[in-house]
């Protein structure tokens, strides 16, 4: 009855054994998926702050180059007035 008894316990046992067994296969796959998802997803972010620090430069660079325009529209604008208001002077200087 005992070696029965034991005899049960071993097999109980053993399929324990066994779902532990697959279910800590399970697990070390699902932790090996999610490391490569993780690795896949730092290579993105890696990436896309490479491309914000590029964009960033190239904003940076337009709006200095805007800033140089306005102020190059300005002194264009200053010298046509300059110019005409001399023009002026030598017409009115004629007549």
């Amino acid at each position: 009855m005992k070696l029965k008894k034991m005899e049960e316990e071993f097999a109980s046992s053993e399929d324990q054994n066994q779902k532990l067994l697959k279910e800590k296969k399970i697990l070390e796959e699902r932790s090996a998926d999610l490391a490569q998802a993780l690795a896949e997803e730092e290579e993105k972010a890696k990436h896309l702050a490479k491309l914000k620090t590029k964009h960033e430069a190239t904003i940076a660079e337009l709006e200095e180059r805007a800033l140089k325009e306005n102020t190059q529209r300005q002194e264009l604008d200053r010298s046509r007035r300059k110019i005409e208001t001399e023009v002026g002077n030598n017409i009115e200087r004629r007549f």
